[in-house]
């Protein structure tokens, strides 16, 4: 069973205002204090990456997943924040500039840039279609990385604290790193 808020509820809590700091406290870069950091300078670290990512290609492929090592550099680097929007702490750069990165990533490779894409790339949706409560609570410092499958996982239900979801979630690609998980259900008549 896991029970869900729905997009746009108050937010039942707030342990240590970390929401409504991360609202106060205005724009800042993908590193806590980079806020001038480029599209091109983001993709110059990818860039960078390739050879590390050309090393470990065999392995992410046997895992079906990068490593951690990679995970970290990743967001050393700032490219989960991409589509973060700055008063959360994220760079809040365009769809072109995600798309490059996707390529530079894919030049070393390809497993990498598809399970990195999966689970950055619903920033962008939390931040274009919901709304600020709940794009506070879902972004809070700006650490957000959502796997999500297109297919409903089953019925959902209406409880006293949100929504309760009972099926089984299939493995997503993106899945091991993301501090979300974006599922669909069927919704009552």
């Amino acid at each position: 069973m896991l029970v869900i808020q729905s997009p746009g509820e108050r937010p039942r809590s707030d342990p240590g205002g970390v929401q409504q700091a991360a609202r106060d406290r205005g724009p800042r870069g993908a590193d806590g204090g980079d806020p001038v950091l480029t599209p091109k300078e983001l993709i110059a670290r990818a860039v960078a990456l390739r050879p590390k990512l050309l090393e470990e290609q065999a392995a992410t492929e046997e895992r079906t997943y990068y490593s951690e090592e990679l995970h970290r550099k990743f967001l050393e680097a700032g490219f989960y924040r991409l589509y973060v929007p700055r008063r959360y702490g994220g760079l809040e750069f365009d769809v072109p500039t995600f798309a490059r990165l996707l390529i530079e990533l894919a030049r070393g490779c390809a497993n990498t840039a598809w399970c990195f894409g999966l689970a950055s790339a619903h920033a962008l949706q939390v931040a274009s279609w919901w709304d600020e409560r709940a794009q506070a609570e879902l972004f809070g410092e700006g650490d957000f990385r959502a796997a999500s499958v297109a297919a409903p996982i089953g019925p959902a239900a209406r409880t006293e604290d949100g929504w309760e979801l009972n099926g089984k979630v299939s493995y997503c690609s993106g899945i091991p790193y993301s501090t979300h998980y974006m599922g669909q259900a069927l919704m009552p008549d």
